[in-house]
């Protein structure tokens, strides 16, 4: 059962595609079978596929009221391409929860049900993901996320490489 949702919270979901317009159309088509699928805003993101992705992806803006196909002018790689829907989401919806998909991935119809209720009961959340399976149906454990501390050493040794190397040129 979907706790509280209202229409104010909209999830926006972001898909790239590069010339996997078939595998982009098979989402598009699951996404419509969500049990919140009034509540989902879909941007497909065409990454300038030499193909004729762009031209196939269209027809699905007009099929579908919650389907939104952008195309970027060159191939912007996959984090730019994102945040090029991202950039679109945030500047035109302004939705409440977002998400990244790749095109390929497999969803149940009650996953961002289950996501929105497990958002809402927990304190302060920043990021929430479903669990991963691989093909076999074996749990895959993403690596834990770097804290604070991990990001100033990074940054650190990164820094110091780079004004090493500029010193030397000196």
């Amino acid at each position: 059962m979907l706790m509280g949702i209202t229409t104010k919270d909209q999830v926006g979901i972001v898909i790239l595609n590069y010339n996997t317009y078939d595998k982009t159309i098979k989402l598009i088509q699951k996404l419509q079978q969500q049990s919140v699928v009034e509540k989902l805003v879909v941007v497909v993101v065409d990454n300038c596929s030499p193909n004729d992705s762009f031209k196939l992806l269209q027809p699905y803006s007009k099929q579908y009221k919650n389907v939104t196909v952008l195309q970027t002018d060159k191939n912007l790689g996959y984090a730019r391409g994102n945040n090029f829907g991202l950039a679109f989401l945030e500047k035109k919806i302004k939705p409440k929860y977002i998400t990244i998909l790749n095109n390929d991935v497999k969803i149940s119809n009650d996953c961002f049900e289950k996501l929105i209720d497990k958002y809402q009961v927990l304190n302060k959340p920043a990021i929430i993901a479903p669990v991963m399976l691989s093909m076999s149906g074996d749990r895959l454990i993403p690596p834990r996320l770097n804290s604070f501390i991990d990001d100033c050493v990074s940054l650190f040794i990164v820094l110091n490489k780079y004004y090493s190397r500029n010193k030397q040129k000196e």
